[in-house]
């Protein structure tokens, strides 16, 4: 299953996967894909949802009015409608949509892009190295597989906001220390991606053309 979500810090993508893997105790292999901007901050508070409540809505299926009285925020809604406008803008220009398929995502199956729209990442947080650790560490426990990956940046990202590859080898050194002993596995996909300047709709997001190509060399991984 795809347990992603968009935009979170490393930090708080280790407290949704525990969420998760308490709910469904049969998956074994746990694939963590994230770009720098994920190691960038992990100061943020890493519950972004009450577990409790979220688990009784989404796996035990209880009342949703129960939820929706309880969480409706009129502020929150205004700013809500207000960013899907402008994400429908910026989709639009992309010409893309915000239309969900069957499988409950939005392929940005386009030729045009948004430019690199990324500029300058921080340099990795301590803090996200050592919440990765703590994932890694509990998966071992369980007897689960952990592969960390790394995803591709576009090149002329790299030659302007990166040149000496300092930001890419602190974030691979810090990842490799996170698992080391833990028996969790590395692929830097940015290197072995094998995706050009073409597959990219700004710095880090792929065109779904590019999409397959990347996850084909990441399944290939798996499969070692």
């Amino acid at each position: 299953m795809n347990g992603g979500f968009c935009g979170l810090y490393l930090n708080q993508t280790v407290f949704v996967t525990g969420w998760l893997l308490e709910h469904l105790p049969s998956i074994h292999d746990v694939v963590l894909l994230a770009s720098p901007l994920d190691y960038e901050d992990c100061r943020h508070p890493d519950r972004i949802f009450d577990p409790m409540d979220a688990g009784r809505f989404v796996f035990e299926q209880q009342s949703k009015w129960t939820f929706y009285l309880r969480y409706f925020d009129p502020v929150s809604l205004i700013r809500n409608i207000e960013r899907q406008a402008a994400g429908r803008a910026r989709l639009a220009e992309l010409g893309a949509s915000m239309v969900f398929t069957d499988y409950g995502d939005g392929p940005l199956d386009t030729t045009r892009d948004r430019g690199l729209f990324y500029g300058t990442i921080g340099k990795p947080d301590p803090n996200c190295f050592s919440m990765l650790r703590s994932l890694a560490q509990r998966l071992a426990k369980e007897d689960r597989r952990f592969i960390v990956v790394t995803g591709p940046l576009h090149p002329k990202w790299k030659e302007l906001y990166d040149p000496d590859g300092k930001l890419r080898h602190e974030l691979e050194v810090g990842i490799i220390a996170a698992l080391k002993g833990t028996g969790g596995e590395y692929w830097n996909g940015d290197v072995s991606g094998q995706v050009d300047s073409a597959a990219f709709t700004d710095a880090i997001h792929l065109r779904w053309s590019a999409v397959r190509v990347f996850t084909e060399r990441l399944v290939e991984q798996l499969l070692l």
